[in-house]
């Protein structure tokens, strides 16, 4: 049996696909040299560093596919759906910071190297890990007590308890971290596609929007 990182290369060959796409960063891991020496058809994508390169892998697979033409209507839905959200954020006199954590145990971050931190300074947020040289950094809890960011959203559930028991011990537990964290649906943010990406930014748009008015009303 394979797996994304080590594919079953034999299978796919029996297969007789017409086609196999793959992403460049992968190419190593999934042995795309041997589907190639079996005249097998490859198409490569670019790695999805943010908004932009998704659009335009979504455009060479519509191409690829013969949908260029509904590729385009939906990507112009995308982006007046985008645009919406970066004209209210701009509208916000706080930008509120923000961290991002794909995993919990360990504690995995993301910095400007990830499209994740797009998504969050288009949702109208900055991320307080941009700096970090690694997309998917891995931090300590003494780094979130530094940075000290508004909101902390994370792709875990039970978020809230998670990080008011692992900060307990920097006097930051539960009734500091009222408000101040929150689940992110994984199904989205998780995927390399635009419809995904816009709906991402809608929803950390809606918690910063929660955020800066609990904020107000302090």
């Amino acid at each position: 049996m394979g797996n994304l990182t080590n594919p079953n290369v034999e299978k796919i060959i029996l297969l007789k696909p017409d086609a196999v796409l793959y992403s460049v960063e992968d190419a190593a891991v999934q042995r795309t040299e041997k589907l190639a020496a079996m005249g097998i058809k490859l198409f490569s994508f670019r790695r999805n560093d943010d908004y932009k390169t998704i659009c335009d892998n979504y455009r060479s697979l519509a191409r690829i596919i013969g949908k260029e033409e509904l590729a385009e209507e939906k990507l112009a839905a995308y982006n007046r759906r985008l645009g919406n959200i970066k004209i209210k954020a701009a509208g916000n006199r706080i930008k509120p910071s923000a961290a991002f954590f794909v995993s919990q145990e360990p504690l995995i971050t993301v910095s400007r190297l990830s499209f994740i931190s797009g998504i969050i300074e288009d949702a109208g947020g900055i991320n307080v890990y941009h700096y970090l040289e690694k997309a998917y950094p891995l931090v300590s809890a003494e780094s979130l007590i530094i940075l000290k960011p508004d909101i902390i959203l994370s792709m875990m559930p039970d978020a809230e308890k998670f990080f008011s028991r692992l900060l307990s011990g920097y006097n930051m537990g539960k009734k500091n971290l009222s408000g101040k964290v929150y689940p992110i649906n994984p199904d989205n943010v998780a995927l390399y596609t635009p419809g995904n990406y816009v709906a991402s930014v809608e929803e950390i748009s809606g918690k910063i929007d929660f955020y800066l008015k609990k904020k107000k009303g302090e």
